[in-house]
């Protein structure tokens, strides 16, 4: 090292050596410490901003509780009401479909969900007992809802309506009406769920978007009565209520 390197690095060390120049030289790689995080976190910060204006503008339009969600709830609650009464049943409930999670494979774990409901005077709700279900654990009722060709016992068929029913509104056609009977029905959890509200005999149809399913209508018999009686005669109704209810679902989902 030559005699000026040596005087140079002494003299950079004494200047160190010397506590107020120690501690501006300290001040000074704070500060440039501090514009350095100042840009990184301005370039985070815009970042981010730019992700969620994406996602913002990607995702669909929020539905919010206004007056066309109301006049469609209630004009799906009239509906149910009326025909609970035309069947005499002791509850008319709709159950609709939601996907909330998935499972680990990614396979959608959608539920089950009462979202109204038609209640005979002194019957207690049943909304706690079908809510929150997930759809694997109730394929009996699921199951030969989705595809005619699931054949479980105590399920059978009461009425298909079809054009070639020309009693039946076009508007009812298309449509069949299941009915599960509490007692034949192997023990499962589906049966249970029955059993808890109180169902003796249960009557569904199936709710399409198109091709896609998005819930069931359901009537429930509690007591021992002959309610093919009931159901058959207004079989067509029951398919025109159907309708008219997957009509206001499909409808509020736009």
């Amino acid at each position: 090292m030559s005699d000026m390197q040596t005087r140079f690095w002494q003299g950079l060390l004494e200047l160190l050596a010397d506590p107020a120049i120690l501690s501006g030289l300290g001040s000074c790689i704070i500060a440039i410490l501090v514009c350095c995080c100042k840009a990184v976190k301005n370039y985070i910060l815009k970042l981010l901003s730019a992700i969620t204006q994406k996602f913002i503008s990607n995702r669909p339009a929020e539905h919010v509780i206004d007056e066309n969600y109301c006049t469609t709830s209630m004009m799906i609650h009239d509906q149910i009401s009326n025909l609970r009464n035309v069947l005499d049943c002791s509850r008319v409930a709709v159950l609709q479909f939601r996907n909330g999670t998935l499972f680990t494979l990614s396979a959608p774990m959608f539920r089950v969900y009462c979202s109204y409901e038609a209640l005979r005077p002194g019957v207690k709700s049943s909304c706690s007992d079908f809510s929150e279900r997930i759809g694997t654990t109730i394929i009996e009722f699921l199951g030969p809802l989705l595809n005619s060709n699931v054949k479980i016992p105590g399920v059978q068929e009461v009425k298909a309506c079809k054009l070639a029913n020309t009693s039946c509104p076009r508007t009812a056609t298309g449509f069949n009406i299941l009915k599960f009977e509490t007692d034949h029905i192997p023990y499962c959890e589906f049966q249970c769920m029955l059993r808890q509200a109180g169902i003796r005999v249960l009557y569904a149809v199936l709710l399409k978007s198109g091709t896609n399913p998005i819930g069931v209508l359901t009537m429930h018999y509690l007591v021992e009565q002959d309610a093919d009686k009931l159901i058959t005669p207004h079989a067509c109704v029951t398919c025109e209520v159907a309708h008219t209810i997957q009509t206001l679902l499909d409808a509020r989902s736009h």
